[in-house]
């Protein structure tokens, strides 16, 4: 059995594998400046979640360390933004969340102008989790309806119950796409679906709130 562990050098919690520094699939040195962070990512690495899966820490910070390694943060931003354009947005599912069908051409045009100055407010760890949640669900308008829905609420009201914000938030989501795709919320399947939806937000929060 593999032996994880992570060891602080230099200020940075360098990441190894039976005493080899572990590395991404993109070759980079897994490692983090955050404990709490290293604490989450060894427990991934230990109950074996893969990096590919969308609620695993491992996805979300593998991807950071690729993106920290190889690009410059303008450069991710801005690519963000020219990927972003009416026709990608209003071929998302998601767009339709939570808004009646005629004003879909006017919230794709909303965001079109919305979505690329919001990319370079970002940090890396926040357009890390929006290129998780994209590459994982094919979807700009997912993450962006977290942020709006949870994220921003608990960033103004200090004493906002996250488990009830993603409870109002996955009733929404099961509602839309029961009447949007004809799921079967008692499918066996769907259940899963949920349930993975569930532990990616949790997954994408903690992410998306690190500084």
């Amino acid at each position: 059995m593999a032996n994880y562990t992570y060891k602080l050098e230099d200020g940075e919690y360098v990441f190894y594998k039976d005493n080899n520094v572990r590395k991404t699939p993109n070759d980079v040195v897994v490692k983090t400046t955050k404990e709490g962070l290293a604490k989450h990512l060894l427990t991934n690495l230990e109950h074996k979640m893969g990096y590919s899966a969308p609620f695993s820490f491992l996805t979300y910070h593998y991807t950071y360390c690729n993106l920290e390694a190889h690009y410059d943060l303008d450069f991710i931003a801005d690519d963000f933004s020219n990927c972003v354009d009416y026709e990608s947005l209003m071929n998302d599912d998601y767009l339709m969340f939570r808004q009646p069908s005629p004003v879909r051409q006017a919230i794709a045009q909303f965001f079109a102008k919305e979505l690329p100055e919001n990319f370079h407010n970002y940090n890396l760890y926040q357009l890390t989790a929006i290129l998780v949640i994209h590459s994982a669900y094919n979807s700009w308008m997912l993450s962006q309806y977290i942020i709006a829905d949870i994220i921003e609420p608990l960033y103004e009201d200090k004493d906002a119950d996250l488990d009830a914000l993603e409870e109002e938030f996955l009733d929404d989501l099961e509602e839309f796409e029961c009447e949007e795709f004809g799921c079967d919320s008692d499918d066996d399947a769907y259940i899963r679906h949920l349930k993975e939806i569930r532990n990616t937000i949790k997954a994408f929060v903690y992410y998306f709130t690190l500084d």
